[in-house]
């Protein structure tokens, strides 16, 4: 389930307008048929299955024409009043859930990041400081599969020598065979009607911290 106290730190980090999350939950708004204007983007959101993690990761897309942004978010650490966003897989490599938009068709882009986590010391957080963009399109009446988005953090180390979460890079990655499966029993009262795998393949404007099915080629 997703957080509402966390979208309104977000939104007071981010200046959005306007941001809409996805679902993590067992019963979205995704309609057994869509009208011709719309379409469900769904995908899984994940981390390392492995060692230290943040206690929050957010990725942001927006609607070129219109400009509203959406919001992908999870949580992992206790935090009161807000619940933990819950696991659909896990192993050594990636954990995580399947998400599910309803949304426009049309034109979007992966535009900004946000992670988190606390520490001894207070509250540390990365964002995406240089502008990025990593298009794609939701196609109408269809399930748009825009692929598994994993964050995997960098390491540094503390003053006393402990190893520490110091920023990280994001990999899109197409995991359609596993997320399918679970997206049929996550949201069964979805129609799996004609799906589209709409993996990005490519930048707009290029960022070392999103890498691509392409770049690892």
């Amino acid at each position: 389930m997703y957080k509402i106290l966390l979208v309104v730190i977000v939104l007071l980090l981010s200046g959005c307008a306007s941001v809409t999350t996805g679902h993590f939950s067992s019963h979205p708004d995704l309609r057994k048929e869509l009208d011709a204007k719309q379409g469900v983007l769904f995908g899984s959101f994940s981390r390392n299955g492995l060692g230290l993690q943040y206690g929050s990761q957010l990725f942001f897309f927006k609607n070129v024409e219109t400009g509203k942004q959406y919001l992908i978010n999870s949580l992992h650490r206790f935090v009161p009043f807000i619940e933990r966003t819950g696991d659909d897989f896990s192993d050594t490599t990636s954990k995580g859930a399947v998400f599910a938009f309803v949304l426009p068709a049309g034109a979007y882009t992966f535009n900004k990041y946000h992670l988190s986590y606390a520490s001894g010391n207070g509250h540390v957080s990365w964002q995406s400081d240089v502008p990025y963009s990593v298009p794609f399109v939701v196609s109408p009446t269809k399930i748009n599969y825009v692929g598994e988005i994993r964050i995997e953090p960098n390491l540094g180390k503390n003053l006393l020598g402990m190893k520490v979460l110091n920023g990280g890079v994001w990999f899109i990655e197409n995991k359609f065979a596993r997320d399918k499966e679970i997206l049929k029993k996550k949201f069964p009262e979805m129609s799996m009607g004609e799906v589209s795998v709409i993996v990005p393949t490519e930048h707009e404007i290029f960022t070392d911290f999103i890498v691509l099915p392409s770049n690892l080629d």
